[in-house]
């Protein structure tokens, strides 16, 4: 079953042509979900209101010290409002980590189903690992 979402109307990866699944040498495997419109501000924050709270993981972002630019998960805030934290993003960077988000939102399982098709259709020798989601 292929959803009709923009994201499926060609392929949701691209897998590079000369690819060794197993090989010695990693390779890049492209996807077009941040423009699929599932993933999008307005509907990212619908998906936020379905999933109960203690379901999504938030974190403040800490700066490791170190001035290299990197940054560390903070503890987990279970105060943190999901949609007020996602909205403010830009301004007060925090991880946040949504957990079975197919389960709550019938639009998000058909796209990580459709996702996951893919990835057995592009890497046949690995179907036994890949799992359908029910």
């Amino acid at each position: 079953m292929v959803s009709n979402t923009p994201a499926t109307a060609s392929r949701i990866i691209n897998v590079p042509q000369n690819y060794n699944a197993f090989g010695p040498t990693p390779f890049k495997i492209a996807n077009h979900l941040p423009t699929h419109p599932l993933f999008q501000p307005d509907r990212i924050c619908t998906l936020l209101k379905r999933i109960p709270r203690h379901l999504i993981e938030i974190r403040r972002v800490q700066n490791t010290g170190t001035n290299d630019g990197m940054y560390k998960r903070g503890p987990l805030d279970k105060q943190a409002d999901p949609v007020s934290t996602f909205m403010n993003l830009e301004t007060d960077p925090a991880w946040m980590l949504l957990h079975h988000t197919w389960v709550y939102d019938k639009d998000y399982k058909l796209v990580l189903k459709d996702y996951l098709r893919e990835l057995k259709q592009s890497f046949p020798e690995m179907n036994p690992r890949l799992h359908n989601i029910g």
